[in-house]
């Protein structure tokens, strides 16, 4: 794990280790770490661990600002239905990604993971 973000390159190395961890498309900057729960709704990190992100979090902000939403989203998101959420055309592709994904063109399977918050937003939007 990376011990402290100074740069866009850390904030995308930080991003690279969520994505292993398992946060992939529901995933928010804004969300404590404390949020996170697998599939069964058990605490994906304790608060050890969650404290320790949680400080990385704020560091990436203070290095990106506002832009952490976009650089963070297109590693969390990558090979996601949401992969396209900062593309002008992002019904479209949304739609594309989920047809190829029913014809077995693409394999898809939603991990589970993700904040208590995100779950809710993509389950009033999405289903």
């Amino acid at each position: 794990m990376i011990p402290v973000i100074r740069t866009t390159a850390d904030v995308e190395a930080f991003a690279n280790q969520l994505v292993r961890e398992g946060l992939t498309g529901g995933f928010n900057p804004d969300d404590p770490f404390e949020d996170y729960t697998d599939k069964q709704g058990n605490p994906l990190y304790t608060h050890k661990e969650a404290d320790f992100r949680n400080g990385l979090m704020s560091q990436c902000f203070e290095v990106c600002g506002d832009s952490i939403y976009e650089i963070m989203g297109r590693i969390t998101m990558k090979d996601t239905p949401f992969e396209s959420i900062f593309d002008h055309d992002h019904e479209e592709s949304y739609k594309t990604f989920m047809q190829l994904v029913e014809l077995g063109v693409k394999e898809y399977e939603p991990s589970g993971v993700g904040s208590r918050k995100v779950k809710d937003i993509l389950s009033a939007n999405y289903n």
